[in-house]
């Protein structure tokens, strides 16, 4: 049997849209073939549906949808499979998705008798299914996680979780919200361009030679909000001598980063001119554990940023700029050294604003801004929250493997 290919991907022109007009698709994976009773979760869904395609003139800054939307179900993710690479049609209790044309796809999947590692196969599915089939956005989401959330506010039969709300939004190009975060630090400063750097690897039980994912997003408004970004495939594997003989490790340096930063830099200069390039560079780095042998010994920080240099004299010339490269950690533990690395941190430090329920710990090498520690740790807080989500669209790898 000839192996199947994915379809391409369908390219769609961004358009401006009025308050109710997106079409959304809401798309339920049911927990398999046999339930014995699809009347309650439609009942749910429906109110879903309904949650989300009623106006709302006391609440006009919520998100609303057409009233052609309309909901769907699969019992199962291999069924998503199956629908990418045949011309059968989505069934649900009515209607038959053909030829719809959806902005967004709300994936709903029923954790009841699915592990961990199924539900992730889910979504990946769902995502190449939203992406490939219907060349639209998708945000997942577990039908026992809405439910919880929609209880909480039982009170409020208008209700939607906003964090949902907020994701599609970014990810159909609209702002959820501006900041001054730059200014109110350094008005001289105007001019800094914010890199979010982020590599993602497979599970340990995944094939040999199935490749990791490094990606770059940057902003390209003075503000900063708005974060276009660049991915590229990577070998995954790289082999290092511990022990008795040769290991095999993940590679966690980003081995294009040159060219996505020559492409980030590109998206600043269309925005803003080929006069005004920026002169800071304030580059966050995730996925690279400084506390790891390699990372010290292979001087993947000092590659890394000459790439960003070479890619910024590469489309600004011979311009000066200043680059503070900042590594962020979920490890809040300062290491002991035997052999102290060849590159240590200027200043290292956890922030005090709650970002997530994890800590992290800030690494900080070379401060072209010459910024105090407290001003560091204001910057560091704030462009984090921005880029969070984008690098997580950008580097799971289930989504473009």
């Amino acid at each position: 049997m000839p192996a199947l290919k994915r379809a391409p991907l369908i390219p769609r022109t961004p358009k401006a849209y009025n308050k109710g007009e997106r079409k959304l698709g809401i798309l339920y994976v049911a927990p398999g073939p046999k339930l014995d009773s699809f009347n309650s979760e439609e009942k749910f869904l429906r109110g879903i549906l309904s949650r989300l395609t009623t106006e709302k003139p006391e609440k006009p800054e919520i998100m609303t949808f057409s009233s052609e939307s309309d909901i769907a179900s699969v019992p199962s993710w291999e069924d998503l499979v199956i629908q990418q690479h045949a011309h059968s049609k989505i069934t649900t209790p009515g209607v038959l998705w053909e030829n719809r044309d959806f902005d967004v796809i709300l994936g709903i999947v029923d954790k009841r008798g699915r592990s961990r590692a199924e539900i992730q196969n889910t979504y990946a599915e769902l995502y190449n299914l939203a992406n490939r089939k219907f060349g639209c956005v998708i945000v997942n989401t577990t039908f026992q996680s809405l439910e919880a959330m929609i209880a909480d506010r039982s009170d409020d039969e208008t209700y939607f979780p906003g964090n949902i709300l907020r994701k599609i939004n970014f990810m159909l190009g609209e702002s959820n919200f501006e900041t001054n975060a730059l200014q109110s630090i350094s008005a001289q400063h105007a001019d800094v361009i914010v890199v979010g750097a982020h590599i993602a690897h497979c599970g340990s039980n995944a094939l040999k030679h199935t490749p990791s994912v490094a990606s770059v997003v940057a902003s390209v408004d003075k503000n900063p909000t708005s974060y276009p970004g660049s991915a590229r495939f990577q070998p995954r594997l790289i082999k290092a001598t511990r022990g008795k003989g040769p290991k095999f490790l993940d590679n966690p340096q980003i081995m294009n980063l040159k060219d996505m930063m020559q492409e980030r830099f590109e998206a600043w200069k269309e925005a803003h001119g080929k006069d005004f390039p920026p002169s800071v560079i304030l580059f966050y780095r995730d996925g690279l554990v400084f506390d790891h042998k390699h990372t010290r010994d292979s001087k993947i920080i000092e590659t890394e940023t000459a790439a960003i240099r070479e890619a910024y004299h590469a489309i600004f010339g011979a311009k000066k700029v200043s680059l503070t490269y900042i590594l962020v950690n979920k490890s809040t533990e300062s290491p002991g050294y035997k052999d102290p690395p060849s590159i240590m941190p200027i200043v290292n430090f956890i922030t005090d604003r709650d970002i997530s329920t994890a800590k992290y710990m800030y690494r900080v090498f070379g401060n072209g801004m010459s910024l105090t520690k407290d001003a560091l740790k204001q910057l560091a807080s704030i462009p984090t929250l921005f880029m969070t989500w984008l690098l997580h669209l950008l580097t799971t790898s289930r989504q473009l493997i």
